[in-house]
């Protein structure tokens, strides 16, 4: 209820439109029919609810106001005046005690037993002696070394290097008259002119061959496309009729006429064969060969009788033993 006050206590223009005076017939012509349960619902629901948040609003603001005078009170307070009575005095008491006991003697100790001996050996005993260093390094290495450099190795240097750049711009001229003049020469008037030369033969030949190749290939195709191609299949007809009709019987009776004549031979020579080897045991006295198979006969004929044993022309007498 506060909040509404106060709420209406800042905005006066805008509760007045809210909740000033109405015109005679307001809620007849704004709805009056629906103004009624909706200000009962307000009150009913909205304005406790409303009360109740305010209560626990201000409950709360009072009880953070308490926590926060109880921890001043109870932890910050006693928290500032240790600090400021024991922690602060006892620490500026352990700093005292610390610098006259730990850090005044380590100075001391320090000054009177390292500086000062190190700074009387520094200025009594180590410059004289890096001053004598310096003196035999300047007059035994420094100045022997500068001499040695400005007369003995800077004139060696030097003629070192004359001799190199001499060298160098006699193999550079040399090169250039000997390797790079000879060959731009060669370049010039032999090998470009003649490469020249033998690409215009090449692509006279190539053009002759291409005119050649036009000039046969082109008949060729019209040959092959208006008179080969249309009549190809009826020679193709034609040459499987004569195949089969002439030339495959043909083909049979050579094939026929072969086997009967190798036959022939073949049985002469068998005939031939076993009449050399009786005349030879008849007149050598060898072994008689033994009977011969069946003479390979023709294809198509029937085998011949068996040979009659040869005469034997000559009359054996009595085995050896």
């Amino acid at each position: 209820m506060r909040a509404v006050a106060q709420e209406r206590e800042r905005n006066p223009e805008r509760n007045r439109e809210r909740y000033g005076p109405k015109a005679p017939g307001g809620d007849a012509a704004g709805g009056g029919c629906l103004a009624a349960p909706v200000r009962w619902v307000v009150l009913i629901l909205v304005v406790p609810v409303r009360a109740v948040w305010d209560v626990l609003v201000a409950a709360l603001k009072g009880l953070g106001r308490a926590l926060l005078w109880l921890a001043e009170r109870l932890v910050a307070r006693p928290v500032v005046w240790l600090c400021r009575r024991v922690l602060a005095p006892l620490g500026r008491g352990v700093a005292r005690v610390w610098r006259w006991l730990v850090v005044a003697p380590v100075a001391w100790v320090w000054r009177w037993l390292v500086v000062t001996p190190a700074a009387w050996l520094y200025a009594n005993l180590m410059t004289p002696a890096g001053h004598g260093l310096r003196w035999l390094l300047h007059y035994l290495v420094v100045v022997p070394a500068i001499a040695l450099h400005r007369h003995v190795l800077r004139p060696v240097g030097r003629g070192i290097a004359y001799a190199i750049d001499a060298a160098a711009a006699g193999l550079v001229w040399a090169w250039d008259r000997l390797v790079v003049a000879p060959l731009k020469l060669l370049w010039s008037y032999v090998l470009k002119p003649l490469g020249k030369g033998l690409l215009w033969v090449l692509r006279m030949l190539l053009t002759a061959v291409g005119w050649v190749l036009h000039m046969l290939l082109v008949p060729f195709l019209l040959l092959w496309r208006y008179v080969i191609a249309p009549v190809w299949p009826v020679a193709g007809r034609i040459t499987r009729w004569f195949w089969n009709a002439t030339a495959r019987p043909l083909g049979r009776a050579v094939r026929s006429a072969w086997r009967t004549v190798r036959d022939a031979f073949a049985a002469a020579r068998a005939t031939a064969r076993r009449t050399r080897m009786e005349l030879r045991a008849a007149l050598f006295g060898g072994p008689r060969n033994p009977a011969p198979g069946p003479a390979r006969q023709p294809a198509g004929t029937a085998p011949a009788d068996a040979a009659a044993p040869a005469v034997d022309l000559v009359k054996h007498g009595p085995e050896r033993r």
